[in-house]
């Protein structure tokens, strides 16, 4: 009855409620959104590219094929990209949008001197699919940005191929995460996952606000640019991950991280999973404070990171760390920060190029530490040409779990490697005996079967672990190699099976 005088007078049921018992219902509600509409852009291009905005342009309809246009609809809306090939502007303040589809391609560039874009929020259940590009209007000199910034539990992560090209203003790019982090720490970052790949085209990604204390993932990351944190501000602080779950082969040239920007309450971190490899070729500006995991397959970091001394402090390097069955390749100097290690986990291997740990005058890092059977590959030759780990920091004198015939070299040939020879494998900052006795190193499995032979000493001062050659294996085929020669080897077989029963 009450109900039925309350309906008739025009109230709602939740109208009549005490102040108090809806706030308690608000906190009880699941954190979902009701499904917005659906609007479809359909248009063909122009020269300029039409405009998507927030409460004007009048470019968008209710179905695939509809002509009655409509403006934007608003955050709650699922955007659907039906013209192949599209261009389009993003003009006035940032667009909210709950997915976005593009079914045939995209080109999204910007107009006037607004800070302009999309935010995808995922609220709807996903951020959307498709592969789009964006590119800079040089007669614009505001930011663009696309930010996937859905933190929506369950929701999927964009589906899709993202090129990010180069742009005049250094804060356009792709987005991960929310603007700020969120109240509840931790709070899953859903606005990519492994389906979604990044190609940088001398153009940013950067890892938001939101993303302070989670994980934005990626299914592939390549090109060249930069890898930077935004928003960075004492109330977005914690570590912002990315992970790089691949299973192909990619490479990324450019900065990871900065060294003018101080990490102290903002760090970036990176993580390596998926079968495939990734290589990084850093430029001279790349440092992050976080820690590298290297959880599966191949992580190849090339280059100079961290460093010393810069105006603002000094940027070094977190922890590396190594899983097994996965490998940590280093070529080039890495500076550490204060009581930081390269840690290679039992059945993880480091793949050394002419690698440099430095201690950035440190006390307390060994450096190299080795947990259980770790194995180094390495490529024996002089100094010209084969590799070799220097720990340049006066404390580093490595450790490793004490047991024999733990730490395994796996010796390729660098093409001048002789017998009777001694090399040079690892320059500890100290005297390393009492931490790591010759008695551990040995030979792989894979360097015998080459026919490497030879023993493993330290220096009289202990500071230089060396190698003396007394038969020179051969070289090692990859992985790849020796099934490719195996394949040939099965073909000859046959054919020579079928010329026997034919002839």
């Amino acid at each position: 009855m009450k109900k039925t005088l309350l309906a008739a007078c025009g109230l709602s049921v939740a109208a009549s409620l005490p102040s108090a018992v809806m706030l308690a219902l608000a906190v009880l509600a699941p954190a979902t959104s009701v499904r917005g509409a659906t609007q479809y852009w359909n248009k063909a291009n122009t020269t300029p590219p039409l405009v998507w905005a927030t409460n004007n342009n009048p470019n968008w309809t209710d179905a695939d094929d509809g002509t009655n246009y409509a403006v934007w609809g608003g955050a709650s809306t699922d955007a659907v990209i039906v013209t192949p090939s599209a261009s389009i502007a993003f003009g006035g303040s940032i667009v909210n949008a709950a997915s976005l589809t593009i079914r045939g391609g995209a080109t999204f560039t910007h107009n006037g001197a607004t800070n302009t874009g999309v935010n995808i929020s995922g609220a709807n259940g996903t951020s959307g699919s498709g592969d789009f590009s964006l590119s800079e209007n040089s007669a614009s000199t505001a930011r663009l940005g696309v930010y996937l910034g859905s933190h929506t539990v369950n929701s999927t992560g964009y589906n899709g191929t993202i090129t990010v090209n180069s742009f005049t203003n250094t804060s356009s790019g792709l987005y991960l995460g929310s603007d700020s982090k969120l109240a509840a720490a931790g709070a899953a970052y859903t606005g990519t996952d492994t389906n979604t790949r990044v190609v940088l085209n001398d153009g940013t990604l950067f890892l938001h606000g939101g993303l302070a204390g989670t994980t934005a993932t990626l299914g592939s990351l390549s090109g060249s640019g930069r890898i930077a944190l935004s928003n960075i501000a004492s109330a977005n602080s914690g570590t912002r991950t990315l992970k790089i779950q691949q299973n192909t082969n990619t490479t990324f040239t450019g900065d990871i991280g900065s060294l003018t920007t101080t990490q102290t309450n903002n760090l970036l971190a990176l993580t390596k999973s998926g079968t495939g490899s990734l290589t990084i070729n850093a430029d001279d500006a790349s440092g992050y404070a976080g820690d590298t995991i290297v959880e599966q397959g191949t992580l190849r970091l090339n280059g100079t990171f961290g460093n010393t001394a810069v105006s603002g402090g000094a940027i070094n390097q977190g922890n590396f760390v190594v899983n097994s069955d996965a490998t940590l390749a280093l070529d080039g100097t890495f500076n550490l920060g204060g009581a930081k290690t390269v840690t290679i986990k039992t059945g993880g291997t480091l793949d050394a190029g002419r690698m440099t740990l430095d201690g950035a005058g440190t006390t307390t890092s060994a450096g190299l530490v080795f947990e259980g059977i770790a194995t180094i590959r390495f490529a024996l030759g002089s100094e010209d040409t084969g590799s070799l780990i220097t720990l340049a920091d006066a404390s580093m004198k490595g450790q490793s779990s004490g047991a024999a015939d733990s730490i395994f070299f796996n010796f390729t040939n660098a093409g001048d490697a002789q017998a009777g020879a001694t090399y040079n494998l690892i320059h500890f900052g100290t005297d390393a005996r009492t931490s790591i006795v010759s008695t551990e190193y040995a030979l792989s499995q894979e360097s015998i079967d080459a026919g490497w032979v030879g023993n493993f000493s330290y220096s009289d001062n202990g500071r230089t672990l060396r190698f003396t050659v007394s038969a020179v294996g051969s070289t090692i085929p990859e992985p790849g190699t020796v099934a490719l020669l195996a394949g040939i080897a099965v073909l000859v077989a046959a054919g020579a099976t079928r010329r026997r029963l034919f002839s």
